[in-house]
């Protein structure tokens, strides 16, 4: 989804009116965007904003205050003024609820609700989608490279959102970045394109982010020159109704040129009003239209772990199988139609649906150290791992209460690592083997790239030159997530600026305490309170329906990593 959507719903602007109101706005800039803009390109034209914008946002600091006292203090580039008065424009215009989206157009956005798509790509910075879509987990920057594309209810946004403004690519080197990135972006994206019909919505044939999208598709997907991809629906919005003469010319093939010679042909849907674009689109059957998608997103997870770890190791039932084959019974399988006895785990069972059987069990255990002593036993006979985050971190926050041996830390380490945390609970105490395990995990291939991606910024706060040349020699440039050896450049720098290297800048944002990882360092016990109140602000974000705010885990993995820094000696 484009800019034309946010334009259409919430009155956004678009780039070229983005770029105006920014060059009236700042007092620095003394000339009108027109000037700027026969020179340079629209990336270009940010760039040259960056220089006025922080100018201005110094020149202003305790006069007029337009800028608020956190900018200056976190880290970021020059640009961070310029990006954060672009996330303040878009906020203003951003739906804080349902009930703030216009009722002009409330019929359509009921209809493309309905579609619920496995997953959402946007350009767009605001948050109008997150609205549109409250049950899909917002996927930005670092996120969407670790996020496992087997999931359903995501919302990438790749060009960042005024959720963290210094996501947001509007410069030319944020532009440069996300070009050399993009094809891990694309990779990604091409699970979605090959097995799902796609929309593309709010963007023209000519916009240089779909053409470039669809030239990395064309390369990947072998197809003949200029063949049809018949599954990508580009809406081709027509301002005018007189425009669309007769609905026999609503839909034609579109042949677009994306660059270097090659073109792909894609169907596309002349319209003024989308609401029957958005109806063909979600026709299916009405027992599925009250699914919450964040809870096929948890279902989705288990089944593909008791698929892919657990049912191979075990003697299948084939009779249970052909039962599943019939569409019938699988439904009633999953859930969408009425069993005997839905609330109790017997029932389920009795249904066919192996709950228990190879998973941590949910149920209420009196003592943590039986559900732990479960879990461990089955990493051992089955390599499974935790796999919701929550439950590491009841385990956590019980850590005093537990009883643990080295296999227990490597299961709760790897488990972490496994759920987008860094492990340090488990890493401090673990022993002179630490490294050697470490490399184990970053050899681990059932463990993702962005535990890899983790265990590089661990590497570099232990000041472990040997780890990150291992990793560095091994799996870089491969794994693109990787900064690479230039963080082996750091290495000798001083602590604080080791640990500073990771996220967006040093400040812990969650706290109204304006307090910065440098800070901590040393500070054993404030990290640890910290850690504490962040973790029972994910644990509520997880058991909430609300979206959660990606800023919260960044927040967790650096305190992490400060209490790695400030247990340096024991490991």
């Amino acid at each position: 989804m484009g800019s034309g959507i946010s334009q259409r719903y919430i009155d956004a602007p678009n780039w070229w009116d983005l770029l105006d109101q920014l060059s009236q706005m700042c007092t620095e800039i003394k000339r009108p965007v027109e000037y700027y803009g026969e020179e340079f390109s629209n990336p270009e034209i940010g760039t040259e904003f960056v220089g006025p914008y922080r100018d201005w946002a110094w020149n202003d600091k305790g006069i007029h205050n337009h800028f608020d006292e956190r900018v200056f203090e976190e880290d970021g580039g020059k640009d961070k003024y310029l990006k954060y008065k672009v996330a303040e424009l878009l906020r203003d215009l951003s739906p804080d609820s349902e009930s703030d989206l216009p009722t002009e157009y409330e019929s359509e956005i009921d209809s493309l609700k309905k579609i619920s798509p496995s997953a959402v790509i946007t350009t767009n910075y605001d948050t109008l989608l997150e609205t549109v879509f409250p049950g899909f987990e917002r996927m930005i920057g670092q996120d969407i490279y670790s996020s496992d594309s087997r999931k359903v209810g995501d919302l990438f946004k790749i060009h960042g959102g005024i959720s963290d403004p210094n996501s947001i690519v509007l410069t030319q080197n944020d532009y440069k970045k996300f070009n050399e990135e993009k094809k891990y972006i694309s990779a990604k994206l091409l699970t979605y394109f090959t097995e799902h019909p796609v929309l593309i919505l709010g963007h023209s044939a000519s916009d240089e982010n779909i053409q470039k999208i669809l030239y990395d598709l064309d390369r990947m997907i072998p197809t003949e020159e200029n063949d049809l991809i018949d599954n990508i629906f580009l809406v081709d919005y027509k301002k005018d109704p007189s425009d669309l003469e007769s609905r026999n010319e609503l839909s034609h093939e579109e042949l677009i040129d994306v660059g270097e010679g090659r073109r792909v042909r894609v169907n596309a849907i002349r319209a003024h009003n989308f609401e029957w674009i958005f109806d063909a689109f979600s026709q299916r059957e009405e027992a599925m239209d009250e699914v919450e998608v964040n809870k096929i997103r948890e279902f989705t997870d288990k089944i593909y772990d008791i698929t892919t770890k657990n049912a191979p190791r075990r003697k299948l039932n084939f009779e249970r199988l052909e039962y599943m084959s019939s569409d019938e019974n699988l439904e009633k399988l999953l859930g969408f139609v009425p069993i005997d006895n839905p609330e109790t785990v017997e029932g389920l069972r009795q249904a066919g649906i192996p709950i228990g059987e190879g998973e941590i069990s949910t149920e209420p255990v009196e003592d943590i150290n039986q559900r732990l002593n479960a879990a461990t036993r089955d990493y051992t006979s089955n390599n499974s791992l935790i796999d919701r985050r929550k439950t590491i971190l009841e385990f956590r926050k019980r850590i005093s209460d537990l009883d643990l041996n080295q296999t227990k830390r490597d299961f709760l380490l790897r488990s972490s690592l496994r759920n987008s945390l860094q492990g340090a609970d488990w890493m401090v105490g673990y022993g002179d083997d630490i490294q050697d395990e470490l490399k184990q995990i970053i050899d681990d291939p059932e463990l993702s790239k962005s535990v890899q991606q983790r265990l590089e910024y661990t590497a570099l706060v232990l000041n472990n030159q040997d780890l990150l040349e291992y990793l560095h020699k091994n799996y870089y440039p491969d794994n693109g997530l990787l900064v690479g050896p230039r963080l082996t450049d750091l290495i000798d720098q001083p602590i604080e600026k080791r640990v500073a290297r990771y996220g967006s800048g040093t400040n812990i944002l969650f706290t109204e305490d304006e307090v910065t990882t440098s800070e901590l360092i040393g500070n054993e016990e404030e990290t640890e309170r910290l850690l504490n109140i962040c973790s029972d602000i994910l644990i509520e974000e997880e058991n909430s329906d609300d979206t959660p705010e990606p800023s919260n885990a960044t927040d967790f993995r650096k305190l992490e990593l400060v209490k790695i820094a400030n247990n340096i000696d024991s490991l």
